[in-house]
């Protein structure tokens, strides 16, 4: 079975990114967020991304982070890309995306899958309930404008754990069943 897993950052306040879209608000990891970082990544099986959550990551410069794990991008533009064999872009539709992934449900290669944002992609992801966990860490900062997380968590998911990673809060949550 396929599980969709977002794993992400927000301000107290709820927001994902500043209004330019910059992450730089965000503090140093420490040695414990680290491990969990680490640990989660070596957990999943594939990256899935909005387009400017993917030019973000390349405006930073370094090598691509999520190499050996097929990253797909979606985007209804043309993007550059760098010559990476697991960078792919797709304008498919998110539930039909994911729906062929879980078709696939035998497939011993796929089986955590990491929504890493933006707040577009994870809105779609949220409206046709396609997300199964939600791991927020939340910033001890308040930005007061910028982008939203946009996740009415009460709704659609039950929290399961709340405990601090470091001097980060860690919520888990898990999808109501309808």
């Amino acid at each position: 079975m396929v599980k969709i897993s977002l794993y992400i950052c927000s301000s107290d306040d709820g927001f994902i990114a500043d209004k330019s879209g910059g992450v730089g608000w965000l503090p140093p990891m420490g040695p414990e967020a680290q491990k969990n970082y680490e640990d989660y990544f070596a957990s999943i099986d594939m990256v899935l991304m909005g387009s400017k959550s993917y030019e973000k990551v390349l405006s930073f410069g370094m090598d691509w982070p999520y190499s050996g794990k097929p990253s797909y991008v979606f985007s209804k533009r043309p993007l550059e890309t760098p010559t990476k064999e697991d960078i792919i872009i797709t304008a498919q539709d998110p539930k039909a995306f994911v729906e062929g992934l879980k078709l696939k449900g035998d497939n011993e290669k796929t089986k955590k899958v990491w929504l890493m944002g933006g707040s577009q992609l994870i809105k779609s992801f949220v409206e046709d309930k396609l997300i199964d966990e939600i791991l927020l860490f939340t910033i001890p900062k308040t930005l007061g404008d910028g982008i939203p997380l946009g996740i009415d968590l009460d709704e659609d998911f039950t929290l399961v754990n709340d405990s601090l990673v470091g001097q980060l809060r860690m919520r888990e949550f898990a999808r109501k069943s309808n």
